[in-house]
């Protein structure tokens, strides 16, 4: 028997995706595996759309504080190890008031030999700037160069901020060094307590939330997340500038001082969960201002790098004393 041409034809055109079905239907593993990954795939998407909600919630949330007390309001906040920031009015500039004795701190640990750090930092009665509640009992035997930077961080002492710039060469020697470490916006401009004026438009003493986040996280940790507008300050240990490194060591003093810090009781501190450790350092000036900037130690996570910048808009400006632990809050809800 002959079967017609046209037939031979059709078997051949029609066979392979028979077959190709019955291959598919007879692989039970690939059907799992096609659905695992269609699973993971909601999944993710279910999470990214959870975590723009929250994002969504957070600025919403803070543009009420804004609202409510005539106030401006920065943040950056960022778990180590995640490339994604959350910030509010993160690139806009605030005035780094007592926040800025980090950065002279870190710089004189950086920089200072330990026999330097353990010498003796002559000064007199005249040097006393107002509030200066450590260095002001120490005028007559002076104090070591390692206690000032003690002083300036634990206690916010002016006075010790003022010799720590003093032995860097001045305020806009501190600025040349931060140009030259990588960062390309913080300004230092004045000395204690002028630098605190915090006017609005004035440039001068001023950082952006990104930007003191990115430098905090150096210096502190040692590494950075390209999340700043240059590179970071390159104190850290190993991102940034790393022939600018800190130090493992000098850095496990930064930190420590930090958690030792006395003035930051009602700010960061105020608003996390009470198992959290924070290292901190707040600042405050005129036109109502209040800052304050962590490194959070969390059990069983990564840290959290946390920069708070708050200011009004008049002279007269008084912002709530919770208003950084408030801000704290809504970011602990926003990255949870």
């Amino acid at each position: 028997m002959t079967i017609p041409r046209r037939v031979l034809l059709s078997a051949a055109a029609i066979t392979p995706g028979l077959l190709a079905t019955s291959a598919a239907r007879a692989d039970p593993a690939a059907d799992a595996h096609a659905g695992a990954n269609a699973h993971n795939d909601a999944h993710a998407d279910a999470d990214a759309d959870e975590r723009r909600d929250a994002r969504r919630e957070f600025r919403g949330a803070l543009a009420d504080l804004e609202t409510a007390h005539d106030a401006r309001i920065g943040v950056s906040a960022r778990v180590v190890g995640d490339s994604r920031a959350l910030t509010h009015r993160g690139r806009e500039r605030f005035a780094l008031a007592s926040t800025g004795k980090v950065l002279t701190s870190a710089l004189v640990l950086r920089e200072a030999s330990e026999e330097r750090l353990q010498q003796i930092i002559r000064f007199t009665a005249e040097d006393l700037e107002e509030y200066s509640p450590v260095t002001a009992e120490h005028v007559d035997e002076g104090m070591r160069l390692i206690d000032l930077v003690d002083a300036a961080l634990t206690r916010s002492d002016n006075t010790a901020q003022n010799l720590l710039f003093r032995e860097l060469g001045g305020p806009l020697a501190v600025q040349r060094r931060l140009r030259h470490l990588g960062d390309p916006v913080t300004r230092i401009d004045r000395t204690e307590p002028e630098l605190n004026t915090a006017i609005p438009g004035d440039a001068r003493d001023t950082t952006t939330p990104v930007q003191m986040a990115a430098d905090l996280e150096l210096a502190t940790l040692g590494h950075g997340h390209g999340h700043g507008h240059g590179h970071g300050l390159g104190l850290g240990l190993g991102l940034g500038l790393g022939r600018s490194a800190l130090g493992r060591d000098r850095s496990a003093q930064l930190l420590a001082m930090m958690r030792a810090n006395t003035t930051g009781d009602a700010a960061i501190r105020a608003g996390v969960p009470s198992s959290w450790t924070v290292a901190d350092k707040t600042g405050a000036g005129g036109y109502g201002t209040s800052n304050d900037i962590a490194v959070i130690t969390r059990p069983h996570a990564a840290p959290l790098v946390l920069a708070v910048y708050t200011t009004g808009r008049t002279e007269d400006a008084e912002l709530p004393a919770d208003l950084i632990a408030q801000v704290t809050r809504h970011v602990v809800d926003a990255l949870d």
